[in-house]
């Protein structure tokens, strides 16, 4: 799954249909984003994501590296 938002809902056990709570869960994955910033994980410009349309590989680039941070 290469979507971020889907697959913290399929996380949660959300399907990506049900939208009801992707602002919420936008917002909380955006605060780990930032986390992760302060952490220097990730671009130094730091990152958002604002819909589905956002994917791992945006984030992560081709670094295998960062892998675990999707369950984070």
């Amino acid at each position: 799954m290469d979507s971020i938002l889907d697959s913290v809902k399929k996380m949660l056990g959300i399907t990506s249909e049900y939208e009801q709570f992707d602002k919420d869960i936008i917002m909380h994955i955006n605060s780990v984003f930032t986390i992760l910033n302060q952490l220097g994980v990730g671009p130094d410009e730091g990152f958002t994501i604002a819909d589905k349309s956002n994917k791992w590989i945006d984030f992560m680039g081709a670094d295998k590296t960062l892998e675990a941070i999707k369950s984070y």
